[in-house]
């Protein structure tokens, strides 16, 4: 007798171990379902937002392509006319040298400018202005000694 009643004691636990079982797999497979759902309106609302955003900058592009039509300017040159700074906010050059130019005491207007002058071009490194400043220096000793000896022979 014992041993039957084990039976089915043992009988019966498997089977509502079965039925729990059941019920687990179907309230996921329930769970899937819905998550499946909610990810299927995410990615389409995603796309959705992507396509719009990927017209914008389809017309961002031909406008842009547009308006650099209009403007023409030759390539690997700088404008011909800059700007002058009208706030004058900024009144000092730095060179690469790290060396600082400071504003002249006579500004000169583009109408005062001789016409050489724009034909001019401008070293502006270490090494050629050091050159220049010490060939000056030189030709100016040499006019003092020039300008010297003619006082003295005379």
């Amino acid at each position: 007798m014992s041993f039957t009643r084990t039976y089915e004691a043992g009988q019966t636990h498997r089977s509502k171990m079965e039925s729990m079982i059941r019920q687990v797999l179907k309230r996921q497979q329930k769970m899937s379902a819905v998550l499946d759902e909610r990810l299927d309106s995410v990615y389409s609302d995603l796309y959705d937002k992507f396509e719009t955003l990927s017209d914008h900058v389809k017309k961002w592009d031909s406008q842009v392509a547009h308006n650099a039509g209009f403007v023409r300017r030759d390539e690997g040159f700088l404008p011909g006319k800059t700007d002058t700074n009208p706030r004058r906010q900024v009144c000092a050059v730095l060179l690469r040298s790290r060396k600082r130019l400071s504003p002249s005491a006579v500004e000169i207007t583009s109408a005062e400018k001789p016409p050489e002058a724009e034909k001019e071009t401008i070293n502006l490194d270490e090494e050629e202005e050091e050159r220049k400043l010490s060939e000056n220096w030189i030709k100016r000793s040499a006019r003092k000694q020039s300008i010297k000896s003619r006082w003295k022979c005379h």
